[in-house]
């Protein structure tokens, strides 16, 4: 849930090893997207935002027979993504583009994303982009966390509340999951349904990795909201839950689909 600027700028590794924690803990959110393609093996997918490219893999690996295709800003990303795909001998095509000026006109039977639009300016451009990637009768399946659905057992709530809020602000849309519904309505598509999903981890090192505790906390007190010392407190409180085997984090996850009209 971090805000992705420029990960081309950044250790090449660091990214990768961040994007596969994330896809590694949202590895059982995948209901709405594999029901999809179980239906349909043959369906042609395109998905915004494929980082390393792990969804389009699996699908691949699970013996997917349509054109898989994913877009991303990052180059980065992509090269690892194609590496991974051809050190499997699976076809898949990885595109430079940012969701939001794609030339895919029509081309899809299916338009996936996730984590994209809690980051980007002008959500409604992208989900106009979606809608015009998607054939007529196609169908459009968009996930995003809910910032404020955070949760972790640090036994000082102010002080976490403090240090969530600068997770929040560090966000271009940090609740736009609760606007998936109208938005995919607005731009056109029809049938629009709308689920939630909790992920749950009790590795600490995972949640850091995923949330970026730790630049939060800096972020809190840089900006005076928590001093240097309750940063260290909320440091140690959430180690000794991890030492004491009493650890948890949990966060949620909203996911729209629709069909174009």
């Amino acid at each position: 849930m971090n805000r992705f600027q420029d990960l081309d700028a950044g250790p090449g590794h660091r990214v990768e090893g961040y994007l596969d924690t994330v896809r590694r803990l949202h590895a059982s959110h995948t209901g709405p997207l594999e029901a999809a393609v179980r239906a349909d093996p043959g369906l042609s997918v395109l998905d915004v935002g494929c980082g390393v490219g792990g969804r389009l893999l699996e699908l691949a690996r699970a013996g997917h027979r349509g054109e898989l295709v994913g877009i991303d800003r990052s180059e980065l990303v992509l090269a690892e993504a194609r590496r991974r795909c051809a050190a499997e001998g699976h076809a898949v095509t990885f595109v430079h583009a940012d969701a939001a000026d794609s030339e895919f006109d029509a081309d899809f039977d299916l338009v996936h994303s996730e984590r994209v639009l809690i980051h980007v300016e002008d959500v409604e451009t992208v989900v106009a982009a979606y809608r015009r990637a998607v054939k007529v009768g196609g169908k459009v399946i968009v996930s995003e966390p809910h910032a404020s659905a955070l949760a972790v057992n640090a036994p000082d709530i102010p002080l976490t509340n403090a240090v969530f809020g600068h997770a929040h602000a560090s966000l271009r849309n940090p609740w736009v999951s609760a606007r998936l519904p109208s938005l995919l309505r607005a731009a056109g598509f029809a049938d629009v349904s709308t689920t939630g999903w909790v992920g749950i981890t009790e590795s600490l090192p995972d949640f850091d990795r995923m949330l970026q505790l730790t630049r939060w906390s800096e972020a809190a007190v840089a900006a005076g909201s928590v001093d240097a010392g309750g940063r260290d407190r909320w440091h140690a409180q959430l180690e000794s839950a991890q030492r004491r085997g009493e650890f948890l984090g949990s966060w949620t996850v909203f996911t729209s689909q629709g069909t174009r009209a």
